[in-house]
């Protein structure tokens, strides 16, 4: 990839062999990951912002 953030109208998106999943930075252990899936998809389900969203507008 040339560019970090895959913009919204790539194919990829909608490409029926690909899951496209969270970049993780830092050295992290499957616990810590799993956990901050967690956290968020209960933020999704109560409506509430993500944690750790990347600001694109910075990219």
């Amino acid at each position: 990839m040339t560019k970090l953030v895959l913009p919204a109208a790539d194919p990829l998106w909608q490409h029926p062999k690909v899951i496209v999943t969270p970049h993780m930075a830092a050295i992290s252990t499957l616990d810590t990951i799993g956990s901050q899936i967690a956290q968020n998809v209960r933020r999704i389900v109560r409506g509430e912002p993500l944690l750790n969203q990347v600001d694109i507008a910075r990219h």
